[in-house]
């Protein structure tokens, strides 16, 4: 039988939030202990990636969610507004910017006139 190599740790942790990231992108607000059932880990890894996550802003808790007993859970949603994406658009006769969310929202759109013809120079302002 051949050597197994061993895991790396890295990439798996880096997989693990990519999970629970998308599932907090589809699903919602929800718990951890929902994170930790939907997702197939552990509780505790899940609490360690809820925090990483936390600290980098990507998702925030919204409140205190509803029990059938025991303790109220505190839910977590995906952070839309941690960072933003802008688009840019050069066309033959206008020039396009457009600012949205991580939910392509879109926040801001400037159209301004421009024609390619007068060259690069002309979009530098």
């Amino acid at each position: 039988m051949g050597e197994q190599q061993p895991a790396d740790l890295a990439l798996m942790r880096e997989l693990n939030e990519r999970i629970v990231l998308g599932l907090l992108r589809q699903e919602g607000p929800i718990s951890r202990a929902e994170l930790a059932r939907r997702s197939n880990l552990s509780r505790s890894t899940i609490s360690s990636i809820i925090t990483t996550l936390l600290g980098a802003g990507l998702v925030r808790e919204t409140g205190i969610g509803s029990s059938q007993g025991g303790r109220r859970p505190i839910m977590i949603e995906f952070n839309y507004q941690a960072a933003f994406v802008l688009g840019i658009e050069l066309g033959s006769t206008t020039l396009t910017l457009l600012l949205t969310d991580l939910d392509a929202t879109v926040l801001r759109r400037i159209t301004l006139p421009f024609t390619i013809s007068d060259g690069p120079h002309a979009g530098v302002m």
